[in-house]
């Protein structure tokens, strides 16, 4: 969606009637899309780059101490049950 932004965004720009005046950003098909899929691009990437993904072994809930192997059920690092 980034890369559709820039391909509608340089239409736009290389176009030989554009205009920055409100009314031609607003009646330009092209730019009005590109500044759509800008928004939701950097939304989405905000968001993206918020989410946290758990780890791919298991850790201690207390003290993120890797419990790999641990089938106590205790955490050696802290004593926290897991």
């Amino acid at each position: 969606m980034l890369a559709l932004t820039l391909m509608c965004g340089t239409a736009w720009l290389t176009s030989p009637y554009y205009s920055l005046t409100l009314e031609a950003i607003f009646s330009n098909d092209m730019l009005f899309w590109a500044v759509i899929m800008l928004v939701i691009s950097v939304g989405a990437i905000y968001a993206a780059s918020r989410a946290v993904s758990p780890p791919p072994w298991p850790v201690c809930p207390k003290c993120d101490y890797n419990l790999t192997g641990n089938v106590s059920g205790i955490c050696p690092e802290c004593g926290e049950k897991t």
